[in-house]
């Protein structure tokens, strides 16, 4: 047999195992069949694909985690110390809370503070502030860290506390960012414990890029937590000529639920580093503090689909209101029905989306979404004041959200994330203000713009929604 003929053996030896893994694990049977015919048929494209993006679960950081389970019984009840300050599920959110704490996760705390930071201009000199206060340690974990003046500016600060004594752990997505081995070398020296996320460690993971940590955290002394959608860069500052101004949201935290956040970066670093975070786990409570809230952790090693199920709750929840911000709309197809419903029910559904956005493949499927949104009674609107980045959600005047989620596949299925919803009322006020400021400065959409595309910008967008699981 000639050397062609051995290579085509060897496509279909790992096309089969693969095929059978996409019909036991896809997400839908439409998934599946795709899967499976592209592997059959074409497995010299397919295969390579399949390896890079083709699964859903993030097995290997389940099966760590489960060791950090067993590694770590006393530190674990330590952790758990912040459910004794949860409480009874506040009015009409119980389907929400069901769904996040059959993860298991901490429901609902007492006893916190919340406070609404609008972009970086705001959000970076207070999480200076927070790292220069810092006594004890500092745990900074981001999706995205430029290696630019801004994020220079917070490696000099982290090196600085490293060197006077705080633990600093420092924790980044390889994928979303790039950082020198000159950096990483002085970071190091400097003593600050950093590390990749590792999301490629294990044979298992080697070639696929499919899963990424999103999450953006900020945690000092187990007291304060800064969290939301905003990575660190200068473009978050409006410094890059060709993105121009940045619209973003950020919530400083304090009190138990900031607990829930580090809990969630314990798991990270124990995948990352194969050890235990040292830490405060005794939850603070600062005095007349009345917030309650909720810190949702997500990703890909979930055994339910908690972060599309939170986000249903979220949506059937609606009776009056429902104002969503979001850069990235590609909806599965639950959501996408749930939007609808809210919409039949007379919901005030109002969703904003940038002007201009960043990959032309999502914003090529996001149309389809779009057009279908519109048809359906909801108002969209595009920002024209700047790039929109912020991913929140204000619901009746009952809860509002604040995080890194998009409403996209990506975020539902694959990444990791970290939504902060709360039930205050300033919060919700504050929020909903900004919302209504924000849609000001934007221009509504109508059927309109979408009724006269052609035959050709019609049929890219809908070959682009074919990538929409991995988008």
């Amino acid at each position: 047999m000639s050397t062609w003929t051995y290579f085509l053996i060897a496509l279909y030896a790992m096309a089969l195992p693969c095929a059978a893994r996409a019909i036991m694990q896809s997400r839908t049977p439409q998934g599946a069949a795709a899967w499976t015919v592209a592997l059959l048929g074409f497995p010299y494209l397919s295969v390579p694909l399949y390896v890079i993006f083709g699964r859903s679960k993030f097995n290997g950081y389940r099966i760590k985690r489960q060791a950090l389970d067993r590694r770590a019984r006393e530190e674990l009840s330590r952790i758990e110390k912040v459910t004794s300050h949860e409480i009874p599920c506040p009015r009409n959110l119980e389907t929400l809370v069901a769904s996040v704490t059959a993860s298991p996760q901490v429901g609902f705390t007492g006893g916190n503070r919340i406070k609404l930071i609008v972009d970086a201009e705001r959000a970076y000199p207070l999480m200076f502030e927070e790292i220069e206060g810092a006594k004890k340690y500092i745990l900074f974990q981001f999706y995205i860290f430029r290696e630019d003046q801004t994020g220079l500016r917070f490696a000099e600060a982290l090196m600085a506390k490293a060197l006077a004594g705080v633990e600093v752990n420092f924790l980044y997505d390889e994928i979303g960012s790039t950082i020198s081995g000159r950096l990483f070398s002085r970071l190091r020296n400097a003593g600050v414990k950093v590390a990749q996320f590792n999301a490629t460690k294990g044979p298992q993971n080697r070639f696929q890029i499919n899963f990424r940590n999103h999450r953006k955290l900020l945690i000092v002394d187990g007291r304060v937590a800064i969290a939301g959608g905003m990575n660190v860069g200068d473009e978050y500052l409006g410094l890059d000529p060709e993105v121009g101004a940045w619209r973003d949201a950020q919530v400083r935290l304090e009190g138990p639920a900031v607990m829930a956040l580090q809990t969630a970066f314990a798991k990270d670093w124990f995948w990352s580093q194969g050890k235990l975070l040292k830490a405060q786990w005794d939850p603070w409570c600062p005095a007349d503090a009345v917030a309650d809230v909720l810190c949702l952790h997500t990703g890909p090693v979930d055994d339910r689909r908690t972060c599309l199920q939170a986000h249903l709750a979220l949506i059937n929840m609606a009776r009056k209101r429902l104002w969503i911000s979001t850069p990235y709309l590609v909806l599965p197809d639950s959501l996408s029905d749930a939007l609808a419903l809210a919409a039949l029910r007379g919901v005030d559904l109002r969703i904003m989306l940038p002007s201009r956005g960043d990959n032309l493949l999502v914003n090529l499927a996001s149309s389809v979404y779009q057009a279908e949104l519109l048809a359906g009674g909801a108002r969209l609107f595009r920002f024209d004041a700047g790039f929109l980045h912020q991913k929140v959600m204000v619901v009746d005047d009952e809860v509002a959200v604040v995080g890194s989620a998009n409403l996209d596949y990506r975020s539902m299925f694959l990444n990791f994330e970290i939504s902060i919803m709360s039930t205050e009322a300033t919060f919700i006020s504050e929020l909903a203000q900004m919302l209504s400021e924000d849609f000001d400065k934007s221009s509504e959409l109508t059927l309109k713009d979408f009724e006269g595309r052609s035959f050709g910008r019609r049929l890219l967008e809908r070959s682009a929604d074919l990538f929409a699981p991995i988008l």
